[in-house]
């Protein structure tokens, strides 16, 4: 992520990895001898493999930020979700208000959503509203 070329090898054969959207032997690699040989390769003719080590078509996708605040990010995701499980809201309440606060501050496009049912996304938006009456 900070420029550095680097190379992953998929051990548990994870496909859906964003990373194979890079090309299958460029960036991740089945195993560690064609790894190895496509390394070798790059080293002897630098270029001989296209897109060797470079993630940077999808670092817009798995890093929009890139300002080395990740961590600080994470934590104060971490720290609202305590806040809110200490507090005695459920699972669904404090995910849906952290993710909310992390909008706010970090902005819309950088929330990620699973596909919650409408069944669920119409307890979690209830449940907001009943603990904002307490």
């Amino acid at each position: 992520m900070a420029g550095v070329p680097t190379v992953l090898v998929d051990d548990d054969g994870w496909k859906m990895s964003p990373l194979y959207k890079l090309g299958k032997g460029r960036v991740v690699f089945d195993d560690w001898e064609a790894l190895w040989n496509t390394w070798k390769e790059n080293r002897t003719n630098l270029g001989a493999v296209p897109g060797f080590a470079d993630w940077s078509p999808i670092l817009d996708e798995i890093d929009p930020f890139r300002d080395g605040r990740a961590a600080e990010r994470m934590g104060t995701f971490l720290k609202w979700m305590i806040e809110g499980f200490s507090a005695g809201q459920s699972r669904e309440v404090v995910l849906a208000q952290a993710a909310d606060r992390y909008r706010r501050a970090w902005g819309e496009d950088k929330i990620a959503t699973v596909r919650p049912t409408a069944r669920d996304a119409a307890r979690a938006v209830q449940g907001i509203h009943d603990e904002a009456r307490i």
